[in-house]
């Protein structure tokens, strides 16, 4: 029984594709699994994490560097993920009174702006401007 799931894809600056997903990797359900075409359809990579991490991405982006920013939830909070050019993770953060993010963009100063739901069945939105590295610089909820 297959249990890979994925619910977003971007396009990536070579043409190419990026999908992100979850998958049952070594025993673990939901390790999350990193897949990135060139523009012909060929791997470029194709990565599993078994560290029972337990991310679902609902948004990504490729970033000016060439990585790749994702936004979803883990374990049912938000949670932001930073990857290099290569799916190393450069740093994962969870956002405490977020329920999960559905989208994310990178803005002009380097910074993300990521879109939140929040409350009690995700009952009102916030607005999360990120710096580069996923700390909080304002919210608008």
């Amino acid at each position: 029984m297959q249990d890979d799931v994925a619910m977003v894809v971007a396009k990536t600056m070579d043409g190419g594709l990026f999908m992100p997903g979850t998958c049952n990797y070594g025993g673990v359900m939901d390790s999350p699994w990193y897949t990135r075409l060139g523009k012909q359809g060929s791997i470029i990579f194709q990565l599993y994490y078994n560290n029972a991490n337990f991310f679902n991405a609902y948004s990504t982006v490729q970033t000016l560097d060439g990585g790749f920013i994702l936004a979803g939830r883990h374990q049912g909070t938000g949670a932001i993920e930073r990857i290099d050019a290569l799916g190393n993770v450069l740093w994962f953060k969870i956002y405490n009174g977020v329920n999960y993010f559905s989208s994310i963009i990178q803005t002009s100063d380097g910074g993300f702006a990521a879109l939140a739901q929040r409350g009690v069945d995700g009952g009102y939105i916030g607005l999360f401007k990120l710096d580069a590295a996923g700390d909080i610089s304002w919210e608008y909820n």
